[in-house]
Parts: structure tokens; C-alpha cells; sequence
């Protein structure tokens, strides 16, 4: 009960904060991290929320992804997750450029109405993530050097930073879309 209402505070610490809205969908709190939000408008109760959202949800955004359950808490109405999220970035005859994306996906709801907060968003290159000596104090970029800095870059693909920043875009508002879906 605690860590649920621990994470409901720091979901909404997040949101409050966050007073630099860029060119981009992601808005730069005072603390400089980064984080994205959506609040979901709908006509189902609190119960028919919960059970969308753990029933329906969670299974459309499965694909591509590993998901961690952090914290269920139907009674206080937050749902937190760990992701795991692969992203394509480039697919050429004999080889593909992909990142993994590291987030927490945090939903609270109430009052026919859920707000969607991603944060903590890390970029990990597949080959490190694969490899055995991988190492998330050495080899987690954290989203802020990507997305805002735009400091990242590779041998192998031009842009990058770019580039992760256009696909991370295109999967959060998936995200948040299914989410939509699964609250009509």
C-alpha cells in the first residue's frame, strides 16, 4: 500500500513538474528527464477501468515488448509497469539496427478518466543488451542524451539520435492509442 501510494505521488511530482514542452511530444521537467503523458477520457467505471486495462491493454501492447508488473493496485487505482520495447530503427540487407527502449509505464485512474505518465526512458543498443557482459550501469543511455541532447551516435546509421527520437514518438502514442481503445 505504501509503494502504491509512493508511486502515485511521484507519477503526479512528474506530471506537475514538467514546464518545458518541446518541438516534441515529451516534455522536459524542472529536473530535466523526460516523460510523456496522456490522460484518457471515459465512460467506464472505475472496476470496468482496472480490468480493461489489465484484460485488454496489456495484451495489445504486448508485441515487441517484455513487461515487468511493478504494481497492480485496484483499489487505490495505479497500475505501474517495467518495459521492455524493441525499436527497429533500420533494416538493410544484411543487417538491422535496433535499440531497446527501457521505461516505466505508469497509469492512474479515477473518476472515468486515466492519466498515462512514460519515464525513466533508458536506450539500450541490441548488441549490448544481447551480450553477456552487459552491464545496465555501463551500457543504459539514459533518454534524455537521445531524445533532448541529441548525443547519441553510431557507426553504422547517421542520425540516430534522430532516429530513435522519430521511432520512440511513434510508439509511445501506439502506446497510448491501445490505451485509448482499450477505455472506449
Amino acid at each position: 500500500m505504501k509503494k502504491a501510494s509512493l508511486l502515485l505521488f511521484l507519477c503526479f511530482t512528474y506530471i506537475c513538474q514538467a514546464q518545458e514542452q518541446t518541438e516534441n511530444k515529451f516534455q522536459i521537467t524542472d529536473k530535466g528527464r523526460v516523460i510523456f503523458t496522456d490522460t484518457i477520457q471515459s465512460s467506464l467505471s472505475k472496476t470496468e477501468i482496472a480490468s480493461q486495462i489489465t484484460d485488454s491493454f496489456i495484451q495489445q501492447i504486448v508485441s515487441n515488448k517484455k513487461i515487468i508488473i511493478n504494481a497492480q493496485d485496484t483499489v487505490q487505482g495505479l497500475f505501474s509497469y517495467q518495459v521492455l520495447d524493441y525499436l527497429e530503427l533500420e533494416k538493410k540487407a544484411l543487417a538491422i539496427y535496433a535499440v531497446i527502449c527501457k521505461y516505466n509505464l505508469i497509469l492512474q485512474y479515477k473518476d472515468n478518466q486515466c492519466i498515462a505518465l512514460i519515464r525513466n526512458m533508458y536506450y539500450i543498443d541490441l548488441e549490448n543488451f544481447r551480450s553477456k557482459n552487459y552491464s545496465p550501469e555501463k551500457d543504459n543511455i539514459p533518454g534524455e542524451i537521445v531524445l533532448v541532447e541529441k548525443q547519441y551516435k553510431t557507426l553504422f546509421m547517421k542520425d540516430a539520435s534522430e532516429r530513435i527520437t522519430q521511432k520512440t514518438q511513434e510508439r509511445v502514442d501506439e502506446v497510448f492509442l491501445s490505451l485509448k481503445k482499450a477505455l472506449e
